[in-house]
C-alpha cells in the first residue's frame, strides 16, 4: 500500500523516551521534601500523560497530601528537582534513533507534541537527539490547550502546511490516541510505552505496533 503521509508527530514520555524512573524518583524528592509518603513507579505510570498538574494531583491524592499542600508550591520544587534529574535513567526507546535518522533520509518531516512542560520538552529533545533536528516541538504553553486538545495537532499541520490527513499521530497513552481522533489525523499506538494492549484496544486504537521499525511501512513510497 502507498501511503500518502508526509510528516509524523510524535508524543514524548513513553514513545520516544522511556522518562518514568527519572519522573518516579523526582517526585518521590518532592513529597519527600514535603514530608510526605513515597510513590510506586507502577503508580506514576498510571498517572502520568496529562501533563504535570494532573500528575502532581494524582499523587498528592495518593499520598494523602492532597488539600494539605499549595499546589503551586508543590510543582515549583518538582520543577526545579527534574530540571536536576530529567536525564539521569531516561533514554530513548531501542530503535527510535535509528528510526529518527530514517526518516530524515526519506524526507518525512517529524514533530513532537508533549504535555511535558514546553522547555523541559526542549531541553530534553536536545539532550537525547542532538543530532536530530525536528520540525515541529512543543510541550505545554501557557495560553496553548494541552492534549487531548486538538490546538497542538493543528499548529504543527499549519507550521507545515499539511492537511491532517497527510499526518500521522504516534503515541503510547489514551490522550494521545484521543488528540489524534479530535484532530482527524491517523494514529499509531505504540506497545512499547506507559500503557498496555488493553488500554489502548478500549480507547479506540486501530492500529498498534511493537517496535519503531514497523513505523517505517508508513512512509515507504510504493
Amino acid at each position: 500500500m502507498d501511503y500518502h503521509y508526509k510528516a509524523v508527530l510524535f508524543d514524548l514520555d513513553g514513545t520516544l523516551l522511556n522518562t518514568l524512573e527519572d519522573i518516579t524518583d523526582s517526585m518521590n524528592q518532592t513529597l519527600k521534601h514535603f514530608n510526605l509518603g513515597s510513590i510506586g513507579i507502577d503508580d506514576i505510570r498510571r498517572l502520568v500523560g496529562n501533563g504535570v498538574r494532573i500528575l502532581a494531583e494524582g499523587v498528592l491524592a495518593q499520598t494523602h497530601g492532597g488539600g494539605l499542600i499549595d499546589m503551586n508550591s508543590f510543582l515549583a520544587e518538582y520543577s526545579v528537582i527534574y530540571g536536576r534529574n530529567n536525564a539521569v535513567k531516561t533514554k530513548p526507546y531501542d530503535g527510535i534513533a535509528e528510526l529518527l535518522g530514517w526518516l530524515k533520509t526519506q524526507g518525512v518531516y517529524t514533530g513532537v507534541l508533549s504535555n511535558k512542560p514546553h522547555e523541559t520538552t526542549l531541553d530534553v529533545l536536545q539532550s537525547y537527539f542532538p543530532n536530530h533536528s525536528f520540525d515541529f516541538a512543543a510541550g505545554q504553553r501557557e495560553g496553548v490547550p494541552r492534549k487531548p486538545d486538538p490546538a497542538g495537532a493543528y499548529e504543527f499541520c499549519a507550521t507545515l502546511g499539511l492537511g491532517a490527513d497527510e499526518v500521522l499521530f504516534v503515541g503510547d497513552s489514551e490522550v494521545d490516541l484521543e488528540t489524534g481522533l479530535n484532530a482527524g489525523i491517523d494514529c499509531v499506538g505504540v506497545l512499547w510505552g506507559f500503557r498496555d494492549e488493553g488500554t489502548l484496544i478500549k480507547c479506540r486504537a486501530k492500529t498498534l505496533i511493537k517496535s519503531p521499525e514497523e513505523l517505517k511501512k508508513y512512509f515507504i513510497r510504493g
